[in-house]
Parts: C-alpha cells; sequence; structure tokens
C-alpha cells in the first residue's frame, strides 16, 4: 500500500499482482475533472506518454496470450474508445496471429457518429465525455458475425468499477441472441470483487482509494457540435484481419535510418497510426514512437509535464489536447496521422509543430 499526494487529494494504492513492474505500465498525473479527480498515464497505450512501436508489440502479444485461442465462434472483439482502440485492435491482431483460422470480428466504439450506421449508445459514467457509441456494421459478413457471435471480449485500458463494460453489455444483449461467454481484458485492473463470473485478465491487479482535499479545476466548457463522418475502413463498422495501410502512406519520406520520428494519431484515430510508425520504423530503419492527441483535460503534473492545445480533426468544437511534447523535444520528424482529409485547424497545427500530415486512407 502507497500514499500519494496529488493536487487535489491522496490516492491510495495497493497492487496485488503485477506482471510486469508498475512503473513499467504507469505513472500518476492529475485531471481537471471533478468527476474523477487522478489520471493513471498509461506508458504502453501511446496516448499521453509516447510509446515505442517494439514496446506497443509486445504488450499487445502479452495480453492476447491470456486469451484462450479455441473460444465458441465467431469471436467478436469490442474495444473502447477513446483511449484504448489502438490496444484493443493490437490485442485483436495478436490474438489472430495465434488462431489464425478463427472467425472473428473487432470494432471499437466511438464518439463520433458515422453516416448511415445504426448505433448502440452507452454511456462511460466517469468520463469527461460519458456518451460513446457503438456502430452496427454495414458489411453482410460483418453483420453475420457481429449477431452470431459467442463470444465476446471487451478491452479497455483500465477497469475501475466495470460499470462501463455492463452497460454495453446491456446495450448488446438483444443483438447477441447466441452468446455463450465473455472476457474482459485490460492493462490495469482495479475493480472491486464482483458477483459475476466473467473471467478478467490484466497485466496488474489492485485496489485504490481516494480522498478528496480540493475540487479539481472545472472542465473547459464544450459546445460539441453533432457532426457524422465518413467510415474510414479502419475498425468503427468491424474488421475482420489485422489491418494493412495502402503503399502510398510509406512513399516519398525525407527521413534517414537511425532518426527519431514521432508518429501522432488523433483522438480515438490511433491504430492505423501504430501500424504506420511499426512499418516506418521496419522500411525505413528509424527509431519510432507513437502518441496521440486527447480529448481528456488534465493539469500539468506528474507524469503529464507539458500540455499544449492541439486540432479538433472533426470540426465537432472539441478541445483536444497533446501532452508530453516539450518544445526541446528531441525527435527528427513528426508525422500527424489522421483519417479524413486535413481540415484548417489540422494544418495549422501541423506548422506549429513543424510536422507532416499523413492521411492513412
Amino acid at each position: 500500500m502507497t500514499n500519494y499526494d496529488l493536487p487535489n487529494g491522496r490516492l491510495t494504492l495497493t497492487i496485488n499482482r503485477a506482471d510486469l513492474p508498475p512503473d513499467e505500465l504507469f505513472a500518476l498525473g492529475a485531471r481537471a475533472n471533478p468527476r474523477r479527480a487522478f489520471l493513471f498515464v498509461s506508458k504502453v497505450l501511446g496516448k499521453h506518454w509516447p510509446v515505442a512501436t517494439t514496446t506497443l508489440a509486445r504488450i499487445h502479444a502479452l495480453l492476447a496470450a491470456k486469451l484462450p485461442t479455441a473460444l465458441p465462434a465467431p469471436v467478436l472483439f469490442i474495444g473502447m474508445a477513446e483511449t484504448a482502440t489502438a490496444l484493443a485492435q493490437g490485442v485483436f491482431e495478436a490474438w489472430l496471429a495465434r488462431a489464425p483460422q478463427a472467425e472473428a470480428l473487432y470494432l471499437h466504439s466511438s464518439r463520433l457518429r458515422v453516416a448511415g450506421a445504426e448505433v448502440l449508445p452507452f454511456e462511460e459514467s466517469h468520463s469527461h465525455a460519458a456518451q460513446q457509441w457503438l456502430h452496427l456494421p454495414l458489411d453482410a459478413e460483418n453483420r453475420r458475425r457481429f449477431h452470431a457471435a459467442r463470444s465476446l471480449v471487451l478491452i479497455d485500458d483500465e477497469l475501475s468499477t466495470g460499470n462501463t463494460f455492463r452497460a454495453l453489455a446491456a446495450a448488446l444483449a438483444p443483438h447477441l441472441p447466441a452468446l455463450q461467454t465473455t472476457h474482459w481484458l485490460c492493462l490495469t485492473d482495479f475493480s472491486p470483487p464482483a458477483a459475476d463470473v466473467i473471467p478478467r485478465h490484466s497485466l496488474l491487479r489492485g485496489s485504490w482509494h481516494y480522498q478528496a482535499t480540493s475540487i479539481p479545476p472545472a472542465m473547459p466548457p464544450v459546445a460539441e457540435r453533432a457532426v457524422t463522418i465518413a467510415d474510414s475502413g479502419h475498425g468503427r463498422l468491424g474488421i475482420r484481419e489485422a489491418l494493412r495501410l495502402p503503399e502510398s502512406c510509406f512513399a516519398g519520406h525525407a527521413i534517414h535510418a537511425g532518426e527519431r520520428v514521432l508518429v501522432l494519431g488523433t483522438g480515438e484515430y490511433i491504430h492505423p497510426p501504430a501500424v504506420y510508425a511499426r512499418e516506418l520504423a521496419q522500411r525505413y530503419g528509424v527509431h519510432v514512437w507513437l502518441q496521440s492527441s486527447s480529448r481528456s483535460p488534465a493539469q500539468v503534473w506528474g507524469a503529464l509535464r507539458h500540455k499544449r492545445d492541439f486540432a479538433d480533426p472533426y470540426d465537432a468544437g472539441v478541445p483536444y489536447y497533446l501532452y508530453n511534447l516539450p518544445p526541446d523535444h528531441s525527435y527528427q520528424h513528426i508525422h500527424i496521422c489522421h483519417e479524413h482529409p486535413a481540415n484548417a485547424a489540422l494544418r495549422a497545427t501541423a506548422a506549429a509543430l513543424g510536422a507532416s500530415l499523413i492521411q492513412l486512407t
């Protein structure tokens, strides 16, 4: 049991089991969010903290190995936006590599609406942006696998109460009449003991208690506009195999072996940039780190040493932030990856960072 004094309270953390040293998995940060004033800043997600591509692959393989390969098929994998989309899809792909003949489907939730798709709404109650959407597949085979699923695998970076997974499972129940088994996967599991018998897999198991001493700064007001986006084919409506990017994404880069490259995802669009980062490292012989902008408002404290505003790539009126990129960073190149044509805000952010814009669709 260890106590940590944060800007607005004290966190008591107990670790019961860890497959890796806890300080390799996360450090502490402080949210600007009255609903939850602290943040486990993952060092292996590629979100608030830059992560090497080799680390991502190792973490995905470790989590995938915790799942049986002989799950009743079809197997439906669902990742949670915003933070866990790359983790979940990476675990899905690592599991497929171990079970290449398996009939499976991956989707991730979203805080955006895809034009023309039916959605299942559910809530992530502690979040700064509680509303989530799960889109039902449009492709006939993806839709068949979805409704015929006999195994369900839900993946998030952190499990605190299990309420988000339960909310999603309740929304899914009428659509999965053949479901036999459910598994929960996460990096860190701090959920309390539960009466259910759902298998839970994680790299760390523990518990926490938080005692507030003051109120965190108010979250910035958000006048989010309802926008619909075109599907990029990378996960929101379902994908059955490992993601492959167009060859054109990797052509013509003026980078040289041994250089340091930061690849930035945009919001929940993280896994395609992760694939891009891995391929860039292999093809050019460069050292590549992955990170992503975030909707999550946090304080500059602890593991979050720097904070800057970032473009809203969807013109939805949502503030985005980029953490831990200091002005004196050591990257020779920064590549901002996006799924739709770059808007004015994204072009301005790229200019401010001296970054290249890479559309991956």
